[in-house]
């Protein structure tokens, strides 16, 4: 070991009493300090301009992908490591050194250590600049989270220490230090690269998979230790550093051919070998540094994993001539099975499965694409144009044998069953994630454990339709399986109820929907809907503008009106009877549910909403959860038509400038359960049309509300609530007049340190 040192501190000597390792340095800090400098105004400037808190801010500054500064000293850092590996052999071969290597008492093993201790060494010192990054993020982030931003250098140092042995090995194989320079950083482009080779073949795909180093480490600088990297940044090291004394025992003595290749094969096959066992999920072993565990399952997550039935497996179908088929192709797989690796953690016995067909959903545009062709001869020129073999998918009837797609239009899917046959579908969407969270794939999870909750829609009366897609219906929020917040994907299921021949709504039915009657429920519907209520059932009541008088009698017998009017805005532009909502005070006191709506930008719109007067004395526990703006709105009662006349406020008629309830809630403890019901002054609040529009300068989150809702009128059973500890290190304090010293002290200030440190080194050696 001693030996080892000694050559470690001659190789730091001879690498510091030249002007390319303080170059290096000098320049990596003002790069680093460039891009900090960016990092501090952007997040000042946005603190100053809201006014408002920035959560995460650790992360944000360190470990995110599109603003922190370790992703971006991880783009550049493969520039730096080559340069200083180029010469630590190559200059020994050249200058013709490494014959008194040689006829020294040292033995190859000894000479590669020393220099790589000296390598690992110079690193350290290259990434230890950044604490004084890592400090001033201290000082000014309120709570800052260490753990999470060590580990992301820590990731850093362990890419750059690959990167080095990499080098070293380059620079054994010529004596010239730019041919080495530049094959290193050849090499690292192959293996950046690797990971996209033989993706189409099962056998090969998961050895490529592993040797890539692109991306590897992410993980570290997201804040996640993962056992399956740090053995790969050992195995890779040693690998290389191996190859390296190979290299100069083969310098030293003679081999034949095919020995030195048995030597080498072998030890790649081992490196792989283990490789392929470490990234096998039941050997993995995992660290979460975050102080929220933002890369860890949620807590109602871990527990659902938990209860889930032996050998759950995800079969994923993939269609050829589905837009969708991108994202499940052979060269796919290992990215798509990484989604759910957050599960596979927690349940090592999950199996992936994917199954290729081909089915022609839509006729017209494939027409239109390929005009005369059939479908086997458009199949066999889409094979050719992803680069996939067309025997490999199953035709319609084939496919139909074995499942029915159908109801899930052919689209991109997975089924997600387990070995005693319960099973769910999970979907990909058509926004901009495409793939669905932790709460919609938790969920599909618990569907196999916990029944979902069925919703029961009133019909019969012209009630909002569940499965059309105009205007005023309500598929997109209940039965759209494109749309992520649609009830279906996440956790219920929903029939309509029709009580013309029925005397009681059905027992399996958990929430019961009345939405906008616009016919006169009978007597004995009625009698149904109150003997539901009585037996403590949840229910979601929507009326609307005109509907007073057939929704009435569903709430009075709950202490509840809708009142005669229609709720105006005194806005110069848009609708006059377009509603901003506010979720009042008390709401936001007693949930943290409705805590989260009460952003004055995050407000509930409706479009014709009428208000609410109730009674507190029927027994229920009332809570307003929405209403109008105070000082924009009154009831009108005279104005009908807001498309051809202008809404007045007329005090003569009562008319007043005040807040009008436009949703409320209602409790009541029934047996050993808490009932809920909600009223809604609107019935478009969750309508298709209103889920969907954009209104400039204003942030509607009507769809989160709905699923707030449903979570609580589904108690809490569903969507999957993911909870996690709310960001601690939400406070910056820097102003925005600082930034011009910060960038010059880390653009500056900070690299002159090592630049005079560095010319008086050079100076005194050179004086010597």
């Amino acid at each position: 070991m001693k030996i080892i040192v000694t050559i470690a501190k001659n190789e730091l000597k001879i690498m510091f009493y030249s002007p390319i390792a303080w170059l290096m340095l000098i320049i990596f800090i003002v790069q680093s300090g460039l891009f900090f400098g960016d990092i501090v105004e952007n997040i000042a400037t946005t603190v100053a301009a809201t006014g408002r808190n920035i959560s995460f801010l650790s992360f944000i500054f360190f470990n995110d992908s599109t603003y922190g500064l370790f992703p971006k000293v991880q783009q550049y850092l493969f520039l730096y490591i080559p340069l200083l590996t180029m010469g630590l052999m190559s200059r020994e071969v050249g200058e013709g050194s490494i014959k008194l290597l040689y006829s020294s008492p040292i033995d190859n093993t000894q000479i590669v250590l020393g220099k790589y201790l000296a390598m690992l060494v110079y690193i350290l010192v290259l990434i230890g600049s950044l604490f004084a990054f890592v400090a001033l993020g201290s000082l000014t982030i309120n709570n800052f989270d260490y753990p999470q931003v060590l580990i992301g250098m820590l990731g850093l140092y362990l890419l750059a220490a690959t990167y080095a042995a990499i080098g070293l090995y380059m620079s054994s194989l010529t004596s010239y230090q730019p041919v080495a320079a530049v094959a290193t950083m050849a090499l690292l482009a192959i293996l950046n690269f690797v990971g996209n080779i033989g993706q189409e073949y099962a056998w090969f795909r998961d050895t490529t998979y592993w040797l890539s180093i692109n991306g590897r480490s992410d993980q570290f600088i997201n804040g996640l230790a993962c056992s399956e990297d740090v053995i790969y940044f050992v195995v890779i090291p040693v690998l290389f550093l191996l190859f390296t004394i190979f290299r100069m025992t083969h310098y030293r003595n003679s081999f034949s051919r095919s020995r030195r290749f048995m030597r080498y094969a072998g030890l790649c096959t081992v490196a792989v070998g283990i490789g392929y066992v470490s990234s096998m999920p039941r050997f993995m072993a995992y660290y979460d540094a975050s102080a929220t565990k933002r890369n860890t399952l949620s807590k109602n997550s871990q527990e659902i994993m938990k209860e889930v039935g032996k050998k759950p497996k995800i079969t994923t179908y993939v269609n050829l001539m589905d837009e969708f088929f991108r994202y499940g192709t052979p060269r796919e797989i290992n990215n798509d099975t990484r989604r759910f690796r957050q599960y596979t953690r927690f349940r090592p016995d999950l199996k992936m499965k994917y199954v290729y067909y081909y089915t022609n959903p839509d006729k017209v545009a494939f027409e239109a694409r390929f005009p005369g062709m059939r479908d086997e001869e458009i199949v066999a020129k889409l094979a050719e144009t992803y680069e996939v073999d067309a025997g490999m998918f199953l035709s319609p009837e084939e496919m139909k044998a074995e499942i029915d797609l159908s109801k899930e239009k052919y689209r991109f899917v997975r089924k997600i069953e387990t070995a005693d046959g319960r099973s769910t579908f999970l979907r990909i969407y058509d926004d901009q994630l495409a793939f669905p969270n932790e709460g919609q794939i938790s969920a599909a999870f618990k569907r196999l454990v916990h029944p979902p909750s069925m919703v029961g829609f009133l019909t019969g009366h012209g009630e909002r339709d569940i499965m059309k897609t105009g205007d005023r219906d309500y598929s997109l929020y209940v039965s759209d399986i494109t749309f992520r917040y649609s009830l279906v994907n996440n956790g219920f299921d929903s029939q309509t109820v029709s009580l013309s021949d029925k005397r009681e709504i059905p027992g399996e039915i958990d929430i019961l929907v009345i939405a906008d009657v616009r016919e006169p429920l009978r007597e004995n519907e009625l009698a149904a809907i109150k003997r539901y209520i009585d037996n403590g059932g949840n229910v979601l009541i929507a009326g609307d503008v005109g509907r007073q008088a057939q929704m009435n009698p569903v709430t009075e017998m709950l202490g509840v009106r809708f009142m005669e009017g229609v709720l105006a805005n005194n806005m110069e532009e848009g609708a006059q009877n377009l509603i901003y909502n506010r979720v009042t005070k008390a709401a936001a006191d007693s949930s943290r549910v409705y805590r989260g709506f009460a952003h004055p930008r995050a407000q509930i719109t409706m479009l014709g909403a009428v208000g609410l007067e109730y009674e507190t004395d029927r027994g229920f526990n009332v809570l307003p959860i929405l209403t109008s703006d105070s000082t924009k709105s009154w009831l009108e009662t005279e104005t009908i038509d807001f498309a051809a006349e202008k809404a007045v406020l007329n005090p003569e008629k009562g008319e007043e400038m005040k807040p009008h309830v436009t949703m409320l809630q209602l409790t009541r403890t029934v047996g050993d359960r808490k009932q809920r019901i909600v009223v809604s002054g609107d019935g478009d609040f969750c309508s298709n049309s209103e889920l969907i529009r954009s209104r400039g300068g204003m942030s509607s989150r009507n769809f989160e509300l709905t699923m707030e809702l449903f979570r609580q009128l589904s108690d809490e059973a569903y969507p999957v609530s993911t909870p996690r500890k709310p960001s601690a290190d939400n406070e910056y304090h820097l102003s925005v007049e600082r930034i011009p010293l910060i960038r010059i002290a880390y653009v500056g200030m900070y690299p002159m340190i090592f630049l005079v440190l560095g010319i008086v080194i050079l100076i005194r050696r050179k004086s010597k």
